[in-house]
């Protein structure tokens, strides 16, 4: 069982207009991958529908009067966590293409670091919601204690 590395030339193409390598993949692969990109669309979709119910949950809980809840609370931490793991699970995708196609990338062929380019907007968004949580899980301990007081 000897590994035998050599260096034999990949056939694959370049998209001038776009700027994309285009790498050759096995057709069983295809299948392969498109039905875990389906699957992977469906799930990140659901999430975002799930992101979304939620962030107008919490507004329709501020207008009604409910501000300092657990349910509000907990809302806005999970807002918060969802911004903190978009982009590190954008970059982690990044990463494993380069793992996966490593033979590929040579001295002037690299993969595109940005691959969101509203990076810097969910940063600003994850400070926002963090404050916002902080702010409300303050403002639920001390009507807590209010409550607890009267």
């Amino acid at each position: 069982n000897k590994i035998r590395l050599a260096d034999v030339p990949v056939k694959f193409r370049y998209d001038h207009k776009d700027g994309y390598l285009l790498i050759p993949v096995i057709d069983s692969y295809t299948g392969i991958l498109t039905v875990i990109f389906t699957i992977f669309l469906a799930i990140l979709i659901g999430f975002t529908v799930y992101l979304i119910s939620s962030f107008i949950g919490f507004v329709v809980d501020t207008s009604k009067g409910e501000i300092f809840t657990a349910k509000n609370v907990k809302r806005l931490r999970f807002i918060a966590l969802t911004l903190f793991a978009f982009p590190i699970l954008s970059y982690g995708l990044n990463y494993a293409m380069k793992c996966i196609f490593y033979d590929y990338f040579i001295p002037g062929i690299v993969v595109k670091d940005n691959l969101v380019p509203g990076l810097k907007i969910n940063l600003v968004l994850l400070i926002i919601f963090l404050l916002l949580y902080k702010t409300f899980r303050q403002g639920k301990q001390l009507k807590d204690e209010h409550d607890l007081t009267v």
